[in-house]
């Protein structure tokens, strides 16, 4: 059995380990940690349910998997070693010092064929809540499949470094040709404190972080305070916009539930959008036939391949109105709202009540 400080402890030698070294502790390829947040539902939120979800996720991708104590496991992937931590049965961590290509080959594989996982979304309100000193940003919006020529800027590449770069980008937000492009990728951040120790963390949209140096005990602790944000945010959003049904003596029935509105700041166009937003494939995941009910207006009954539960979306070209079923997971509006940021106005946000 590894204790979880020993395992911390072996991830922190395996980041300052030179490129090249032995394994770390005989099981840990040297490098960057990289972290990757997955949504879960197992059959029972416990450490029993997490357990049977994770054994049939690595028996369906062919990977060994040992417990290693306190709710961590490790996959055999070829001769190295990935973690998983389910402490939080529905939303685990993944862990590997491997090539990020690895990873992410992985994690695609994992949820592209299990409805029960996908990855955590954070929008870019999320993003900055990271802890320590934010000594960069990445932008990276590409709006070309979801706005085609409509949009006055549809690409954008920038980093901001330096002492605050958040400054940086309120300037390039205010500036209306270029506010609806200034999608917020990625946050670098050190965080910790100089006389308990330090680590270079960097979160980007998709739930993923790396560790590039320093304690990772450290770095682990800020990921854990952002999951934890995160989980409050998808919970929020479960308990304010599921549809209730609730048998009323003598009145039928009650439906409760607010209706999700995510405002887009600007006119799109509605006809391309739905084009690109029902194919089943990556980022969105959702499947449906729309309807057009009206001038620029159009609406579907989805599916989202992510638990495989439906909601309806109802479109027009400054608003999306969503209207989650009762069992529809919370991350599906988070991955709605995240990749809308992404990919097809930087301003879009849920309206407030």
């Amino acid at each position: 059995m590894l204790d979880r400080q020993d395992f911390l402890n072996t991830m922190t030698n395996a980041v300052a380990a030179q490129p090249g070294s032995p394994l770390v502790d005989g099981y840990v390829a040297p490098g960057t940690v990289k972290t990757r947040l997955l949504e879960a539902h197992p059959p029972e939120m416990s450490p029993d349910g997490a357990k049977f979800l994770l054994n049939e996720m690595s028996d369906h991708l062919g990977l060994g998997c040992s417990r290693l104590g306190d709710e961590l496991w490790a996959l055999a992937v070829d001769e190295h070693a990935m973690f998983v931590d389910t402490l939080n049965p529905r939303f685990w961590q993944l862990h590997a010092t491997v090539p990020a290509d690895d990873v992410d080959r992985l994690v695609r594989k994992a949820v592209g064929t299990d409805a029960r996982l996908d990855t955590g979304w954070l929008p870019k309100s999320l993003l900055g809540r990271l802890d320590g000193h934010h000594h960069h940003l990445r932008l990276a919006f590409d709006a070309d499949d979801l706005l085609g020529s409509t949009g006055p800027v549809r690409r954008t590449r920038v980093r901001f470094e330096g002492d605050a770069p958040e400054g940086l980008l309120e300037l390039l937000s205010s500036d209306a040709t270029y506010a609806s492009s200034t999608s917020v990728t990625a946050v670098g951040s050190r965080v910790g404190d100089p006389d308990v120790g330090m680590a270079q963390v960097v979160a980007d949209y998709r739930g993923a972080f790396v560790t590039g140096a320093g304690d990772f005990e450290v770095a682990a602790n800020a990921i854990w305070r952002l999951v934890d944000e995160y989980e409050r945010f998808v919970r929020g959003l479960e308990s304010r916009y599921r549809s209730v049904f609730e048998p009323v003596a003598d009145a039928g029935l009650r439906v409760d539930g607010d209706v999700a509105l995510i405002d887009f700041e600007r006119e799109v166009d509605v006809d391309r959008l739905v084009v690109g937003l029902f194919t089943a494939k990556e980022p969105f995941r959702l499947w449906a036939v729309p309807r057009q009910v009206g001038d620029d207006e159009w609406t579907a009954d989805a599916v989202d391949l992510h638990v495989g539960q439906p909601l309806r979306l109802e479109l027009s070209p400054r608003q999306m109105r969503v209207i989650l079923e009762p069992e529809t997971c919370g991350n599906t509006l988070a991955r709605l709202l995240t990749n809308f940021q992404q990919h097809l106005d930087a301003r879009t946000h849920l309206a407030a009540a």
